[in-house]
Formats: C-alpha cells, sequence, structure tokens
C-alpha cells in the first residue's frame, strides 16, 4: 500500500500547480507571459464543431451528422449534442437528441445518427437545429457549434394547388 501516499500527493501537487498558474495568468502578467500562457493552453485542447453547418434529408430517412476536431487527441473525448425544433415538430417530424458524442482516442470525427419521422402531414420542408454544449477536458467548441437540418416531403408537394383544394375539403 506504499504508492498511495505518494499519488495522493502528487495529485495535490499536481492540483497547487495549476492553482498557481491560474493565479499568475490572473494577475497582471507581461506581454509574453500572458502570450505563452495561451499558446500552451491552446496545445492541449482540440477545437469541435459540426463538419458542416446545414444538412437536407427526405423525410423518414436518417442524418447522418459528422462533429469532428481540428486534431486528434490522444485520449476519448466526448460532447453534449441537443436538438431544437424550429419548424418541425419534435417526436412528428424528428426525433428529438439529447445524448453525449464520443470522439474515440487518435480519431478526428464522430458521426452521429438523426432519425428524421414521415408523418401524415405536415409542412415542407421544416428544418430543426443541433447544438454541441459541454465539452469533455481537451474540447472547446468552435465556430461551427450549430447545424441546421432541413427534412424535406417529396410525398408533400407544396405547389400542388389539388392537394391543398382536397387537404381543406377534408
Amino acid at each position: 500500500m506504499r504508492p498511495n501516499p505518494r499519488a495522493v500527493f502528487s495529485a495535490l501537487a499536481g492540483f497547487a500547480l495549476i492553482a498557481t498558474s491560474v493565479l499568475v495568468g490572473a494577475a497582471p502578467a507581461t506581454a509574453s507571459g500572458g502570450h505563452h500562457h495561451h499558446h500552451h493552453h491552446y496545445c492541449r485542447t482540440a477545437v469541435v464543431g459540426f463538419a458542416s453547418s446545414s444538412y437536407i434529408q427526405q423525410a423518414g430517412e436518417q442524418v447522418e451528422v459528422t462533429i469532428q476536431t481540428n486534431r486528434a487527441l490522444s485520449r476519448p473525448t466526448s460532447i453534449r449534442v441537443t436538438s431544437e425544433a424550429v419548424t418541425s415538430r419534435p417526436d412528428i417530424d424528428f426525433v428529438p437528441v439529447n445524448t453525449r458524442v464520443t470522439i474515440p482516442a487518435g480519431a478526428r470525427s464522430a458521426t452521429l445518427v438523426i432519425q428524421t419521422l414521415q408523418p401524415d402531414a405536415g409542412i415542407s420542408p421544416n428544418t430543426f437545429v443541433l447544438r454541441l454544449s459541454r465539452p469533455s477536458s481537451g474540447l472547446r467548441v468552435g465556430a461551427q457549434a450549430q447545424t441546421t437540418i432541413t427534412v424535406e416531403r417529396f410525398d408533400l408537394p407544396p405547389l400542388d394547388p389539388d392537394s391543398v383544394t382536397s387537404a381543406q375539403a377534408r
């Protein structure tokens, strides 16, 4: 059981070191000191974001959304993905998302599969957004923190006057 106190000590020492560096960073620092601290932080983190700002899919099909980082990290990381309806209706036009996506160690991307639904009636196209939040240690959310998914209904022609009339008659 001898290694235990040493492990605790090294953890405490590591924490003290972190606390000190934070205090040093908070104090008025020279230009070079401040720059070095920021640069070091950048080297240790990867920027995460959606690979595309928008996706278009046919209703009832799956959307494969890619989440990517600007560089691979040596340990697995994860990020929370949540959906927010715009004109799409949760559980009617799409399956709502509230999950954590893991990016494996050494990988630079992960794929999340979103299921769109095909209700009897609805508006076409309809949209919802996905957002990234709460990155695990080693990740920071970049500019591409949101993506818009457009769901198209090819079986509901929006410009066909006959279908509009029959829908109103019902």
